[in-house]
């Protein structure tokens, strides 16, 4: 009798505070920007129109400039200062990492829907050590290729797992304070208050594609960044390519005279303005990933094959050296003057920082492009050739390059 009280109790707490968390979400859901009229979006699509409704929803919603600018707590709640908004987020990134695990981190069980691959390495030993001693004087930046549209939030839960095939780094879990925060387009993620509310929760804020790197949504995420003690990830190429190559779709493929001459480059130069103006000690680490584009694939002309994930897939991650840029800030600095920090007051970009932010922005693509070059063909074979051939590769001494598997882990 007791212990049916404790557990109808129990149960009738747990929801009640499911329910407060959620309402807390909902109500601080982020806010997108709706100020012209327009939802934004790639560039070869026309951008749709706000309706009456939706206007008069985004309304309703709390301030993200608020919630994330000014309202931080010290107990390091997810997104302003109500233990409803950490619960909330709670849930919904638990719910996000459940799906995951079922679909994705299955590597000691039979028949997996897919299944993911870190290539074993110092860099990504050094990134999870970084992570995981993360200091409040730190900002952590990740930076990657874009392969398709479950990129976020696939490969972090992947990154982050217990089981991590074919390393001995042991586990990493952390709690939804460490997992990382993201951006998204606002006319996918954020135009009804549902989706805001999952995506905000899921530590994710929205960005309006085809604005200037000027645009308020990208200085409430720049927000984060000057908090400290956060990971925040960027896809620098700022849409999905699954061309294989960095920053060049089918049909737009760039000359190195462009990518690397004074052209604008394969990537959104917004990654270089986080990194030039962010107040904190800041640690950017790459990663680049082949066989996502088979999980969702598209036609050549951006659109879905399917909507549903397809199965029998092998995912592979290769981590990067930490980039450094403290060279290029220092130079802007000499000629120029100190640089300016995120939240003192100041956002809009001059013609001098703009070329900062392109010079930090071909350092991140020449990593990017190295790291696409080190998963090279074989690589890319053994992954269409499925688990066998997986394996095989991860077995060899490619991976691990003048030694074997057993004896690489042996000297970790």
């Amino acid at each position: 009798m007791i212990s049916r009280v404790i557990i109808k109790s129990s149960a009738a707490i747990l929801t009640s505070l499911s329910v407060y968390g959620l309402g807390s979400s909902y109500y601080n859901r982020s806010k997108p920007d709706i100020e012209n009229g327009l939802w934004g979006g790639p560039s070869h699509y026309p951008s749709k129109p706000v309706t009456p409704s939706q206007a008069a929803s985004v309304a309703k919603f709390a301030s993200t400039s608020r919630t994330v600018g000014s309202t931080w707590s010290e107990g390091g709640f997810t997104l302003g200062s109500s233990i409803g908004e950490y619960i909330g987020s709670t849930i919904i990134v638990n719910l996000i990492l459940g799906v995951i695990t079922a679909g994705m981190r299955s590597p000691n069980k039979p028949l997996p829907y897919n299944r993911f691959h870190p290539i074993p390495s110092v860099d990504y030993l050094t990134f999870l050590e970084v992570l995981g001693k993360q200091s409040d004087e730190e900002t952590i930046i990740t930076v990657s290729n874009h392969g398709s549209t479950i990129d976020d939030p696939t490969l972090f839960g992947c990154i982050l797992s217990s089981e991590v095939e074919g390393s001995s780094f042991g586990h990493h879990t952390w709690g939804v304070n460490r997992l990382r925060w993201s951006l998204c387009s606002q006319e996918i993620c954020f135009k009804t208050p549902l989706l805001a509310t999952f995506f905000t929760g899921g530590r994710v804020l929205p960005i309006k594609r085809g604005s200037s790197i000027d645009q308020p949504l990208l200085h409430d995420f720049a927000m984060i960044t000057a908090k400290g003690g956060e990971w925040v990830h960027v896809f620098p190429e700022g849409k999905i390519y699954q061309s294989g190559k960095v920053g060049r779709d089918y049909y737009n493929e760039r000359s190195d005279e462009d990518r690397h001459g004074k052209g604008m480059g394969g990537l959104k130069w917004g990654v270089g303005k986080l990194i030039a103006h962010c107040p904190k000690k800041i640690r950017v680490f790459p990663f680049h990933h082949v066989g996502m584009e088979g999980v969702v694939p598209q036609y050549e002309t951006g659109e879905l094959k399917g909507m549903l994930p397809k199965g029998g897939n092998e995912v592979s991650l290769r981590f990067g050296a930490e980039i450094n840029v403290d060279d290029l800030i220092e130079e802007h600095e000499k000629k120029h003057g100190e640089i300016w920090k995120v939240g003192g007051g100041r956002w809009e970009s001059s013609a001098e920082e703009r070329e900062l932010y392109r010079k930090i922005t071909r350092r991140v693509e020449d990593k990017l492009i190295e790291l696409e070059k080190e998963s090279d063909m074989d690589e890319r074979e053994c992954v269409k050739k499925g688990r066998e051939g997986r394996k095989m590769w991860l077995e060899s001494e490619q991976v691990y390059p003048g030694k074997g598997k057993e004896e690489y882990e042996n000297d970790q």
